[in-house]
């Protein structure tokens, strides 16, 4: 995330602003591909099946929005994000994710069961580059992140928009900077090198990659 806003606080992180809550994170090819022209395509890879992206349609918000309480909390170990008075972190994606046609808001499913999202969208944070694709937020549930569906699901990502990447991830958040380099290193069979990128008073990495 760019921002992360929680009620009454302001945090940076990684990408979009996520406003306050309303009062009350080689394998296969991938099956298609998914375009500007076809932007509610599901994403599911040859490599395991089971493992599927759906795009999110407005009614499935809180189902986001849930989700988005545990990823808050696997980043609070990495930056202050206080609870509110009732326990949550109170998180709620932009509305932008509906509604621009260059953002691509994705719930993960494992044999059906909800793990985790993505959402990515076009456009570099750091150049403003419209032919690079970002990857704004991504999040597995820890109970799936041994079987391999992370990984899965970044393969499946970048298959389905092929073409240049940029990902970003706070030199803190040891685990993630493995986790994406691991990931990167498995579609393109190379190490990726990751620039150093200083922004919003923290230390990034930033991984590239085509993915064509």
């Amino acid at each position: 995330m760019d921002r992360f806003r929680t009620r009454g606080a302001y945090h940076p992180h990684v990408r979009r602003e996520l406003p306050l809550r309303a009062p009350r994170h080689r394998l296969d090819t991938c099956d298609r591909y998914a375009t500007d022209a076809d932007v509610a395509a599901p994403l599911t890879c040859k490599a395991d099946p089971s493992i599927a992206l759906v795009p999110v349609e407005r009614s499935k918000a809180l189902a986001l929005t849930n989700l988005f309480e545990l990823y808050a909390h696997d980043f609070s170990a990495y930056m202050a994000l206080p609870l509110d008075e009732e326990g949550r972190f109170g998180v709620e994606l932009a509305e932008t994710w509906f509604t621009d046609a260059d953002h691509f808001a994705y719930l993960v499913r494992e044999r059906q069961a909800l793990v985790g999202f993505a959402l990515v969208r076009r456009g570099s944070e750091l150049d403003g580059a419209r032919d690079v694709m970002d990857v704004a937020e991504f999040f597995v549930v820890r109970g799936a992140r041994r079987r391999g569906v992370g990984a899965k699901v970044a393969r499946a990502l970048f298959e389905g928009f092929p073409g240049s990447w940029e990902v970003r991830v706070r030199v803190a958040n040891a685990p993630a900077v493995t986790f994406w380099s691991r990931a990167i290193e498995a579609h393109t069979g190379l190490p990726p090198s990751g620039l150093p990128y200083s922004a919003k008073g923290a230390e990034w990495r930033v991984f590239r990659l085509d993915s064509r």
